[in-house]
C-alpha cells in the first residue's frame, strides 16, 4: 500500500512523510485540532452599526470581525478590510447613546472615515486589546 498517497497535504508541504498509519492519523488529527483552536481564538465578531465613508448603517446591520492580521467590517451590501499594518489609531468616542470606534489608517484603497458603533464598548475594546491592538479612549488620540 502506498502510504504517501494518504499523507495529508499539510504534511507533504512541510516535508513530513509518515509510513505508519497510526502516526499518520494522529498527526493529521492534532494538526487539524490546532488549526481549529487557533482560528477560534484569532477572531472575534461583534454586531453594531457603522460608517464607511459617507455610507452609514444602523445597528444591527454591521458586523465587526477582529483578526490577528486586520479588521473586517461588513454589511449586507459592502465590506471593508483594514490591514493591521495600515491601522494608525483606534479611538473610542462616546456618542449620544452608543460608543464609536474610529479607525484611522493609511490605506489609500479604502474609505478614510471608518467607524463602528456599539452598545457594548467594553467587549469590543477588550477583544481588540486581546489581539494586540492599541485602543485609545477619549481625546488622547489624534483624529486627523
Amino acid at each position: 500500500m502506498d502510504w504517501l498517497a494518504n499523507t495529508p497535504s499539510h504534511a507533504k508541504r512541510e516535508g513530513i512523510f509518515y509510513t505508519d498509519p497510526y502516526r499518520l492519523y494522529w498527526a493529521d488529527y492534532f494538526y487539524k485540532t490546532l488549526n481549529n483552536l487557533l482560528e477560534v481564538h484569532s477572531l472575534s465578531n461583534h454586531t453594531g452599526g457603522g460608517q464607511f465613508g459617507k455610507s452609514q448603517n444602523s445597528w444591527p446591520f454591521v458586523t465587526l470581525t477582529i483578526k490577528n492580521d486586520g479588521i473586517l467590517m461588513k454589511t449586507i451590501l459592502q465590506q471593508v478590510w483594514i490591514n493591521r499594518k495600515s491601522i494608525q489609531t483606534i479611538m473610542i468616542k462616546r456618542a449620544f447613546i452608543t460608543h464609536r470606534f474610529v479607525f484611522k489608517h493609511n490605506d489609500p484603497t479604502i474609505e478614510k472615515e471608518i467607524e463602528f458603533w456599539t452598545f457594548s464598548p467594553g467587549a469590543v475594546a477588550n477583544a481588540l486589546r486581546s489581539q494586540g491592538y492599541s485602543v485609545l479612549e477619549g481625546r488622547q488620540g489624534s483624529l486627523i
